[in-house]
């Protein structure tokens, strides 16, 4: 059983042109972009990767390792704000996001430290 938000080794299904597809069980493939690849990959290979959900909520993998996976602490930065909640880093490419109605702080700025 695959979980999103944690890392795990999984299978390569397929290599492509744009990348890899991996065997993530019941989240179907799990797509590794070309530029997360570091060495060879050919079907039946096994690798390390976490999985997030990429920006058209499909599960995606990636071979760094975020501050934090699921069930674990961190204090991240804050790199913006908007009106639904403040997005940060968390050492992968794409932030996430702490809707207000999830966090309580009186006043926030970017560049800030919010336990999360």
């Amino acid at each position: 059983m695959s979980y999103l938000g944690t890392t795990q080794t999984l299978f390569v299904k397929e290599v492509s042109n744009e990348g890899a597809y991996l065997d993530g069980h019941d989240l179907g493939e799990v797509f590794l972009p070309k530029n997360e690849i570091r060495d060879e990959l050919e079907a039946g290979d096994s690798i390390s990767v976490f999985i997030y959900l990429d920006n058209a909520n499909l599960p995606t993998a990636t071979v760094k390792k975020p501050h934090a996976q699921v069930g674990e602490y961190a204090l991240l930065r804050v790199k913006e704000i908007n009106s639904i909640g403040a997005f940060l880093d968390w050492g992968l490419e794409k932030d996430v996001l702490a809707p207000f109605n999830a966090v309580s702080y009186t006043h926030l700025r970017a560049h800030e430290t919010l336990r999360y």
